[in-house]
């Protein structure tokens, strides 16, 4: 094995102390980084390359699995994808059971709730009204035995209806 190498406490590294702390020559880092495609691909704005204290890390394991396993470029890559996959959590559940009914019903609210907008944007004004109805269902339903939909409300709809109807009658006479 090889022996721990101590990184700097800092944020980013110049690939030229990259090489340092890693102990090889700046050619095989960017070897490095073509043959592992998640190593180092920030620049600084003047172009300089930058790495991360992950892409040190990463470096690192690199050169542990090249010259102290004795693997090639493509069995290190395949063994650090490996890892990857071993350390990364399975997210293989069904929709309903990360989010739940609740969720769903919050989900399809809000779906309509844009398609509301979408109308109102595209000057489909009768379908807003009728969505409009729809939502107050919902609404409705949702508060349940908590209390009553405001008279407000009802007429805000009905005067909403009205309108819609007086400018349609203008459109097609």
């Amino acid at each position: 094995m090889t022996q721990a190498v101590e990184i700097p406490e800092r944020a980013f590294f110049k690939a030229a102390e990259v090489c340092t702390i890693a102990g090889v020559q700046s050619y095989v880092l960017k070897s490095w980084e073509t043959e592992f495609p998640s190593l180092g691909r920030k620049k600084r704005k003047d172009g300089t390359r930058i790495y991360g204290r992950d892409d040190v890390e990463l470096v690192l394991r690199i050169k542990e699995l090249l010259f102290s396993e004795g693997l090639t470029l493509g069995a290190a890559r395949r063994s650090l994808e490996e890892e990857l996959e071993v350390n990364e959590p399975e997210l293989d559940l069904p929709f309903d059971e990360v989010l739940g009914e609740d969720a769903r019903k919050r989900l399809i609210k809000i779906k309509t709730g844009l398609q509301e907008v979408l109308d109102i944007l595209s000057g489909n004004c009768e379908a807003v009204v009728e969505s409009a109805v729809g939502t107050k269902a919902v609404i409705e339903e949702t508060i349940g035995s908590r209390g009553q939909t405001a008279p407000s409300t009802q007429s805000r709809v009905r005067s909403t209806k009205q309108k819609n109807k007086e400018k349609q009658k203008r459109r097609t006479a």
